[in-house]
């Protein structure tokens, strides 16, 4: 699924800058006041129209925006993702109102740089595109799919806005784009055959961005482990069962740990390690 494109060229890849088009749009709005005036209504009405058609979050699904597949460390549990799409909620469980203002803070970011990019493109940018996966249950929204001019030809790639914090900006995101935003950018690539996907970060702190693109050589390894665990998890779902637990620190913050009890499993696992060593002695 993963090679339906042709592969972008380095060359073609350097074209790529998102960051950069905003910043020489937000040095013209500073001089501009009608320029001011006008992208701001545009950016409004576009949020508009998004709410009037918005629908509720999609349930017994996989959202690619609540995943982190494609890595073996123990946070990734199968029966976390698996209880996700068979209680009908999210993964992160209820929200409290700290946590909900920082999604709201994220929401108007990237509604601003959503506004903005659909003032400067026009017909080529498409805002919160659908995505949809059938084989692996997979539905969400890319922020945005822009179709970027490239040596004379109009590319398809797929766009994430993301906000993070001053430590994350400065240590999780030096050279690349967190672990789990790239699995959601390869679901985002195969779901619509995008040719790259550019990670455009802001620092909640200082307002700063940085930019990544990646392309779908970049993303081909990771996506083999992410098709895998959906299909393992999917089959379990199917056949009305639950995937193996992964017990570890990750399990006092999981909304599902009620019904789980990964403390139980955790420590038959422990009990079972004691027998065998024992046996061995």
């Amino acid at each position: 699924m993963i090679s339906k494109l042709r592969q972008l060229t380095e060359q073609e890849v350097s074209q790529i800058s998102i960051k950069n088009i905003l910043l020489d749009f937000m040095t013209a709005f500073r001089e501009d006041r009608s320029l001011q005036r006008e992208s701001r209504v545009h950016r409004l009405e576009l949020e508009l129209d998004q709410l009037r058609v918005a629908g509720p979050r999609a349930v017994g699904v996989h959202h690619p925006s609540s995943l982190h597949l494609g890595s073996n460390k123990p946070a990734v549990c199968p029966r976390r993702l698996a209880y996700g799409v068979r209680k009908q909620m999210s993964i992160f469980g209820p929200v409290d109102p700290r946590v909900y203002n920082i999604f709201e803070v994220g929401h108007d970011a990237g509604a601003k740089y959503q506004g903005w990019l659909s003032y400067l493109y026009g017909e080529d940018f498409y805002p919160e595109v659908t995505v949809h996966i059938p084989e692996l249950n997979v539905y969400g929204h890319c922020d945005g799919v822009i179709h970027y001019p490239i040596n004379g030809e109009k590319v398809k790639i797929g766009l994430e806005l993301k906000t993070i914090n001053l430590r994350g900006f400065e240590n999780d995101i030096k050279n690349r784009p967190t672990a789990k935003h790239v699995d959601q950018g390869a679901l985002y690539m195969v779901g619509l055959d995008l040719a790259a996907m550019v990670f455009l970060y802001e620092c909640k702190n200082t307002q700063e961005l940085k930019e990544f693109v990646l392309t779908r050589d970049d993303v081909a390894k990771r996506w083999a482990h992410i098709q895998q665990r959906l299909e393992h998890v999917n089959e379990h779902l199917d056949a009305g069962t639950l995937p193996r637990i992964r017990a570890q620190s990750w399990c006092h913050t999981c909304p599902f740990k009620a019904e789980c009890k990964p403390f139980r499993a955790k420590q038959a696992a422990n009990l079972d390690r004691l027998k065998k060593t024992a046996r061995r002695k």
